[in-house]
């Protein structure tokens, strides 16, 4: 996994589909880490990871990519939740919609990306944080300042600002 994530640095990749292909947590750590150190393809859009064996911490792993300056800077959907029998707890699912949401990246639920062809109805469902029963931001965390592309989420910094979220987000 962590080979995959150095290998991928200096490709021209847009879409990258590892759904349903037995990542673990540990395997999710690696690959998030491989990518961290040899840089994120910077032409990669779409990143999906459904249906992998994950829990709370892989997917925490991934909201970390997501929000880090190593993130790809044109990076527009993703997906993350785990397959069957696994499940994310509340608090990893709220934070991964929050985080999606501050950092203008569609999540998308369910591993296909929308088919390329005439004729194809297969769409993956989509979620974002205020559509969520329960998940709704404080307001002061909603007024979140725009990212650029590239850039790390400057409102999940955790040193205390006014667009800080508070742990209990986490």
């Amino acid at each position: 996994a962590e080979a995959l994530g150095a290998a991928l640095g200096g490709s021209t990749l847009s879409e990258l589909d590892l759904g349903e292909c037995r990542i673990s947590s540990a395997g999710m750590r690696l690959f998030v880490r491989g990518v961290q150190m040899h840089g994120a393809p910077p032409t990669l859009r779409v990143l999906l990871l459904d249906g992998n064996p994950v829990g709370d911490a892989g997917v925490v792993d991934v909201i970390s990519f997501v929000e880090g300056p190593h993130r790809p800077p044109g990076l527009a959907v993703l997906s993350v939740h785990p397959g069957p029998p696994n499940v994310l707890s509340d608090e990893v699912n709220a934070a991964l919609h929050v985080v999606c949401d501050l950092c203008h990246v569609e999540l998308r639920r369910g591993r296909r990306a929308p088919a390329r062809h005439a004729g194809s109805t297969h769409y993956a469902e989509e979620h974002s944080a205020g559509s969520l029963p329960g998940f709704l931001l404080p307001a002061q965390a909603q007024a979140a300042p725009a990212v650029s592309p590239g850039a790390s989420c400057p409102a999940l910094s955790r040193q205390g600002s006014a667009q800080s979220l508070a742990p209990q987000w986490w």
